[in-house]
Formats: C-alpha cells, structure tokens, sequence
C-alpha cells in the first residue's frame, strides 16, 4: 500500500463519496467553468442557504481530517524511514561482522600455512643436519685413519732422524769438548795476561786519581778562600750602600716632614686671613645693618612727630 498526495479540490469529492458509502465522485472536468458545485441547483428552484452553511461545515471537517491523515502518512513515512534506516544499519553491520569473519577465517588460513610451510621448512632442516652430522661423522672417520697413518709414517720417519741427530750429536760433542778444552787453556792464558795488565792499569789508574784529588782539592781550598774574601768584600760594600741609603731616607723624610710643616704653617696662615677677612665683612654688614636700622628709627620718630 502506497500513499499518494491529493490536491485539495479532488480530495473534497473523494471524502464526500466515503461518507456516502456508494457512487462516484463528480468529474471536476465535466462541471462548467464559473459555477460552484457546492451551491449549484436545478433551475426553477431558490437556493437552499441552510445547506450552504452545512456544506461549509463539512468542508471545515473534511480538511481537518484531510490535514490529521496527513500528519498521520508523515508520521507513518517517518517511523517506515527509520525502520528501513535500521534495518540497512543492521544489514551493514551484518555484512561487516560477515566480511570481519572472512577475513578472520582467511587470516587463520594463512597462519596455518606459514606454520606448516615453517614446519616443513624445520622437518627439512633436520634432515639436512642429520644428513650433514652423518657425513661428519664419516668424514672424521676416515680423517682419523689418514692421521694415523700419518703418525705412523712420522713415528718411523722421526725415529730414523733421531738416531742420525743422536749420532751427530755425539760426533759434536767430542770435537765440541776437544775445541772447549783448548779455548780453555787459552782463556786462562788471556785472563792471567789481562789481569797481571789490569793491576799495573789500576795501579796507574789510583795513583793518577789520587793525584787529581790533591789538586782539586787544592784548587777548592784556593776558590774557597777567594769567595770568602770576595763575600766579604761585597757584604762590605752592601752595609756601605745600606748606611748611605739609610742616610738619604733619613734626610729625605726630614726633608719632607720640613715641607709638610711648612705647607701646613701656610695653609694656617691663609685660613687665618681668610678668617679675619670673614669676621671683617661680617662686622661691617652689621654696622651696615645698625645704620640702617637707627636711620629706620629716626625716620620714625620723626613721622611721628609730624
């Protein structure tokens, strides 16, 4: 069921027709322009104003039901709207949880891949290591049977050099010990030669040092001496300096304690001038003053007597 919109002058017959259960509304298309179906009547008859009032009335009734069905249809097309607006909601929300689910699906999927693709990879991993300690293992096997022929072709190989070493030994040694014996006797010839050269070297050697000491310390004895004059000499010299430098501070700051005195004598005379001066001005501004005041007073006195 759809509702459609009326215009206002076909809803009026429309209404009217439902109210008397039967017939059909008047086509508008068929009336005349200009004449008014509500007050229309046959020719020969007055018209009916009572009944024009009621028609009135009605159409007042008829457009307030027109306008609550029509508050209703929006109020119905408003609740149809949101019910449609949920139902689209719940749908959406639907297809998400669907798709979320999917792709949960499709995530785990993958997942289970990755761990059987690594536990393949791990599966195959061991095999390559067990393949690899097996050829180890063979290889290591067949490295300690070459070492031991090795060893034992450098046993026999090292004892037969060992006896040729042994016997070469044996041959330097004797010339070795024949050779240490004459260079011994040799030796001992020499030492006894440097030594007997040594002593006569050392002999020379002290009595030379000792030659050199008592010079030295003749020429210390001699340089001592001459330092000790010359210190005092200088020390000498240096109390001269001192005394006349002494001399001339002592002289020098009597000289200035004479200055100073001097200066200060001066600057008392010039303030006791100054003084004088001062009291002098002072004396005669207030004679000055006195003047000016008897003179005032006479002034008076005689104004007075006038």
């Amino acid at each position: 069921m759809q509702w459609c919109p009326l215009k206002e002058e076909d809803a009026i017959p429309h209404v009217r027709a439902m109210e008397a259960h039967g017939g059909r509304p008047p086509d508008p298309e068929r009336e005349r322009p200009g004449e008014d179906t509500s007050v229309r009547q046959r020719s020969g008859r007055p018209p009916d104003v009572g009944g024009a009032e009621c028609v009135d009335n009605t159409d007042a009734k008829l457009l307030r039901q027109l306008q609550a069905q029509e508050k209703a249809r929006q109020a119905a097309q408003i609740k149809l709207l949101s019910k449609l607006q949920k139902q689209e909601q719940a749908r959406i929300a639907k297809e998400a949880k669907k798709q979320q689910a999917i792709m949960a699906a499709e995530e785990k999927r993958q997942q289970k891949e990755q761990i059987n693709i690594m536990k393949q990879q791990e599966r195959i991993k061991r095999i390559q290591q067990i393949r690899m300690e097996k050829e180890l293992r063979a290889q290591q096997i067949l490295e300690a049977k070459r070492i031991k022929k090795e060893e034992a072709a450098k046993a026999k190989f090292l004892e037969a050099e060992k006896r040729k070493q042994e016997r070469i030994k044996r041959i330097q040694q004797i010339r070795m010990e024949k050779e240490l014996r004459a260079q011994q006797i040799l030796e001992a010839k020499r030492i006894k030669k440097e030594e007997a050269a040594k002593a006569k070297f050392l002999e020379a050697e002290k009595r030379k040092q000792e030659r050199i000491k008592r010079i030295q310390q003749i020429r210390m004895e001699k340089e001592l001496r001459a330092q000790q004059i010359l210190e005092a000499k200088r020390i000498k010299k240096e109390e001269a300096a001192k005394a006349k430098f002494l001399e001339a501070e002592k002289r020098k700051q009597e000289r200035i304690k004479r200055i100073q005195q001097i200066r200060m004598e001066k600057e008392l005379q010039a303030q006791q001038i100054l003084e004088a001066k001062r009291i002098k001005k002072e004396e005669a501004a207030k004679a000055k003053f006195l003047e000016a005041e008897k003179r005032k007073q006479v002034n008076l006195e005689d104004s007075q007597s006038f």
